[in-house]
């Protein structure tokens, strides 16, 4: 007896081509995020130059200068993550309500259905993914903002 995989080779294929893709895109969505953060703390490294100097002529040391932009840094990047979290897990468990609105709404305006609003989504929510993307997200902002501080 064969399996579905042998029964539609072809579609089988082109289903792990997509996940292969979609794998890719993610990694360029990290990429990017990178990027992003490592802009971020460099403009905030910028804007607070000033307030470095005045800490310095105060009499801090830049090893403490270095720790308080990096407890501001990790304090601004936990609570963008913890948003992101709250955020990613209510629209997830809230898409089918999301997407009826929707629906409803375009059904106001074009008094017609559209058939991918209408469509019923599933989403799964996978814990270990969220967690290690998230820890990421805050080792890239720790990593980057001592590499900012070295460079003073």
């Amino acid at each position: 007896m064969k399996t579905w995989q042998e029964l539609h080779g072809p579609f089988y294929s082109a289903l792990i081509l997509e996940k292969v893709i979609m794998y890719l895109f993610l990694f360029l969505m990290f990429v990017i995020i990178a990027f992003h953060q490592r802009n971020s703390t460099l403009r905030l490294y910028q804007s607070k130059r000033r307030e470095i100097a005045i800490l310095r002529s105060i009499g801090m040391t830049k090893r403490e200068v270095s720790g308080v932009l990096k407890k501001t840094a990790m304090i601004v990047s936990f609570s963008g993550v913890t948003a992101g979290l709250i955020l990613g897990i209510f629209t997830s468990t809230h898409l089918d309500t999301i997407f009826r609105a929707a629906d409803s709404l375009y059904i106001r305006l074009f008094h017609t259905s559209h058939p991918l609003l209408s469509y019923p989504l599933h989403i799964e929510l996978k814990i270990p993914e969220l967690i290690v993307t998230s820890c990421l997200i805050l080792i890239l902002t720790y990593l980057f903002t001592s590499q900012v501080m070295r460079k003073d």
